[in-house]
């Protein structure tokens, strides 16, 4: 699924608890994402409590166009919780990664962090249980090029 340029948010549960959506394009328009806009996403079967193993969920961000300064880009708090992703590389307009985002993402196995990711007003650039029960994970990268200090 490909969502239109000039959409700005994407609002809490909107895509919550759909086992058929397999991929996204989020576009450079795109300011804010929502409290648990795609909480369980991917998940097509759920046997017995156990999520499927081979599950996938791929979320791509769209690049900003040259020559246009990107917008920041916000996250509410559960943004993926409990999807199926895989693999996911945030975008370079990216402020922080609140609290519990990636929360139960039994089949995440690499995040891609990029340098916009910063403390703002006191918060922690990486919220409290960013990753939690997130137990595939093996590879998170942090772009270079940061010069802002970072909480974890």
């Amino acid at each position: 699924m490909t969502l239109n340029e000039g959409l700005q948010t994407i609002g809490a549960c909107a895509f919550g608890w759909n086992g058929t959506l397999k991929s996204i394009n989020i576009p450079s328009t795109v300011t804010s994402i929502g409290d648990q806009a795609f909480y369980f996403a991917g998940w097509v079967t759920i046997t017995s409590g156990v999520l499927d193993p081979d599950a996938k969920f791929e979320i791509t961000f769209a690049q900003t166009p040259e020559g246009t300064t990107p917008a920041e880009l916000t996250f509410g708090e559960q943004v993926f919780y409990s999807s199926a992703l895989n693999t996911i590389e945030l975008p370079e307009r990216l402020v922080s990664i609140p609290d519990s985002t990636f929360w139960y993402n039994t089949n995440l196995t690499s995040v891609v962090i990029p340098t916009t990711v910063r403390n703002v007003n006191g918060e922690r650039a990486i919220g409290y249980r960013a990753f939690y029960q997130c137990t595939a994970l093996t590879t998170v990268t942090f772009t270079l090029g940061g010069t802002q200090p970072l909480s974890i």
